[in-house]
């Protein structure tokens, strides 16, 4: 590809994916820490990709939360430098909304190696591939993804469906979240009667939960619950010794957050946890009238206005938390604001 190139709609993509046929392997790649909307995509479209004519791999460097193991086939994974890239033709990113998120540290800055295809549903994507398709009124990449099969008029495998599927349901939290919308019942639909395990997806993300998770989720909630804005807003620190206190890891706690969103009177929640050289704020909101990603972009980071992260980078959770209900209060100050 020369230069960047939007693609406005499903035809267009279509049409161009298909002339990738014979091109040459593409690799698949996500965002780091993924989710059920990444791993949904790159598993499933892969499948699909292969069931018609392409060759293609996904690479997923990071282990997954164990709730999603069960979808996955074999993939690459471990460290990888530039010369695991020799072979491919085409890097095609899913579900990742700018460069800096990939889930391969070498290709976080700095161009590309290799033609590069974008295909993701957040708001605040930055077009950092040659090509570049994003719908933010989709529920999930998953859904995008479904849209451009049925286009192109892939065949899509009981397996790919069922793929497919984990990423719609994931990120609409099972058909619970606004962004839950008519094409997205629709595709469920349509992936339901192509074989897709709904079943198989809601017992492994929402009815099944390790007894350590549990017990590490009612002591948050008992002992260390905080809140601010007159309790509107209401957020947890996930310290270290808690996990090791129950045995979890912290790639398993995505859901936490989510206890804190169903709390009575709260409009917005996160959980703030220590990663590596920094500290992660996982935000969530209940009220459009609060954004989460508006206060995720003010700390440098982003997402959907209902759900988002961002990354502090200082040195202690006090400074980290100090830092976060700077940016929640002058969110919900904001809103006072507009109402007046």
């Amino acid at each position: 590809m020369s230069g960047k190139r939007l693609f406005p709609c499903i035809g267009e993509l279509a049409a161009f994916l298909t002339e990738k046929r014979s091109g040459g392997k593409i690799l698949l790649l996500a965002h780091e820490r993924p989710d059920g909307d990444a791993v949904g995509a790159l598993c499933g479209f892969r499948e699909i990709l292969r069931d018609n004519g392409f060759q293609a791999e996904y690479l997923l460097p990071e282990a997954v939360p164990d709730m999603y193991k069960t979808f996955l086939q074999d993939s690459r994974s471990g460290t990888v430098t530039e010369k695991d890239l020799k072979g491919y033709s085409l890097l095609l990113f899913l579900d990742c909304s700018n460069q800096k998120r990939c889930s391969v540290p070498f290709l976080k800055e700095g161009p590309l190696p290799l033609p590069s295809l974008n295909i993701d549903h957040h708001p605040d994507n930055t077009s950092f591939a040659d090509g570049n398709c994003f719908d933010s009124s989709a529920a999930a990449t998953c859904e995008i993804l479904f849209s451009l099969a049925e286009e192109a008029e892939f065949s899509v495998s009981r397996y790919a469906a069922t793929c497919l599927l984990l990423g719609i349901i994931t990120d609409c939290g099972c058909f619970r979240y606004d962004n839950t919308a008519p094409s997205t019942l629709r595709a469920a639909a349509r992936l339901m009667e192509l074989g897709a395990d709904r079943r198989k997806i809601v017992e492994a993300c929402y009815m099944t939960k390790p007894e350590g998770l549990a017990l590490l989720e009612g002591e948050l909630l008992c002992r260390h619950l905080k809140k601010s804005e007159n309790g509107r807003f209401a957020y947890v620190c996930l310290a270290p010794h808690l996990l090791e206190k129950y045995g979890v890891d912290l790639r398993n706690t995505e859901q936490l957050v989510d206890s804190l969103r169903q709390l009575e009177g709260v409009k917005a929640c996160a959980v703030l946890r220590r990663e590596k050289e920094c500290f992660k704020a996982s935000l969530r909101s209940k009220d459009p009238a609060v954004s989460a990603g508006r206060i995720a972009r003010a700390l440098g980071g982003g997402g959907h206005e209902m759900a988002a992260g961002c990354s502090l980078f200082v040195s202690t959770f006090e400074e980290a938390e100090k830092a976060l209900l700077a940016a929640v209060e002058e969110e919900f100050h904001y809103e006072e604001r507009k109402e007046k």
